[in-house]
């Protein structure tokens, strides 16, 4: 999707559909592709926000769709709630969905504890592949940005190319870092092993 310039945008409760759906220049990732979710959930969020609207906040996604457990967690962890958190941490999320009862109940409502912190990055990337199956936040191979320049390191005098260079680049060897979309191992007229990517 981003190699033909399409954004990917990330799933949010306000948004997306159950599938994934077109937005400008932009791929929407339905909320049919958060793992552990029934469907008759998914299917119940849509209809209250088609029947009363979106999502004012955290709060009125809880008071209108029930999630229990299970189901704000995956909604926590994949981020289809940060739309509506209002500038919270994940962390508070959890932290507002367990105390939400003594919430409703107490006029003064006690104050977020100071030690909730936002998840590290690497911690949210998780997260969004278990709860996801994909990465959306950012280009999966930028997470090992590193590594590839260190394994390219150790080939002297072949370049590191991105895959719109390979033009420029005819008839020379050159690094390429890629995911493997699909290969076909086949035997050359010598019996070689080659291997089309």
């Amino acid at each position: 999707v981003r190699r033909m310039g399409f954004r990917l945008l990330p799933v949010d409760v306000n948004h997306s559909e159950p599938e994934y759906t077109v937005e400008g220049n932009a791929l929407r990732v339905g909320l049919g592709q958060m793992a552990d979710i029934a469907r008759s959930f998914i299917e119940k969020l849509i209809r209250e926000r088609g029947n009363r609207g979106p999502f004012r906040d955290f709060f009125d996604v809880l008071g209108r769709t029930g999630p229990g457990p299970a189901e704000i967690g995956v909604l926590i962890r994949s981020g289809a709630l940060d739309g509506v958190a209002a500038g919270r941490t994940r962390p508070e999320l959890f932290f507002q969905y367990y105390q939400r009862e003594k919430l409703e109940r107490d006029f003064f409502p006690s104050r977020l504890p100071s030690f909730l912190r936002d998840y590290p990055p690497r911690i949210k990337l998780r997260d969004e592949l278990a709860t996801l199956g994909l990465i959306v936040s950012r280009h999966p191979l930028s997470i090992f940005t590193s590594r590839i320049a260190a394994l390219a390191r150790r080939q002297p005098g072949l370049p590191l190319i991105t895959s719109r260079l390979l033009g420029a680049h005819r008839g020379r060897r050159v690094a390429l870092a890629g995911t493997l979309v699909t290969g076909k191992e086949v035997h050359t007229c010598r019996k070689k092993s080659m291997m089309f990517v």
